[in-house]
């Protein structure tokens, strides 16, 4: 990749946990009015959760996406609808950690369908979230790694 495009992937990548902090402050609220508890402080509670959802996105984003993007880029042109969907998965990995620490924890929860019926509302937050902020992703890094080849093709084209 060329410095302009690998500066572009990078502001990409650095944007993701601030996109991921605004999605769970903006979509706090949602998820409390879903929820049998109140909160007291629901703009309070909000930055809380969205600073957290930030946290986690950044962990995210640096252990998991960062170098499954490296390894997609080495076989070939990423695109839109791949980056989506594995954001769309990769903001999952809270949902699916709650759900087997529920199973191995509750055991008057113990089954695999108990647990994910209970986790319906991180599923659903988890799932837009990353799907979310990877479609901001590719509208910063998009245009600059859809246009490049697979190493193969490109010795191929030359």
């Amino acid at each position: 990749m060329s410095p302009v495009s690998q500066r572009r992937v990078g502001i990409a990548f650095g944007l993701t946990p601030f996109v991921c902090a605004v999605l769970g402050f903006v979509l706090f609220p949602l998820l409390a009015w879903t929820h049998a508890g109140r909160t007291v402080d629901v703009f309070e509670s909000a930055i809380g959760f969205g600073v957290l959802t930030g946290i986690i996105g950044g962990m995210i984003t640096g252990a998991i996406a960062h170098p499954t993007f490296e390894r997609l880029m080495k076989r070939g042109p990423v695109t839109a609808t791949r980056t989506i969907l594995f954001g769309a998965l990769f903001g999952n990995i809270p949902a699916i950690i709650a759900i087997v620490g529920t199973v191995l924890v509750r055991r008057d929860m113990g089954t695999l369908p108990g647990a994910v019926s209970g986790s319906w509302r991180a599923i659903a937050f988890g799932t837009a979230v990353g799907a979310l902020s990877s479609a901001v992703f590719w509208s910063v890094a998009g245009t600059q790694i859809a246009s490049r080849g697979s190493p193969a093709r490109r010795q191929a084209n030359q």
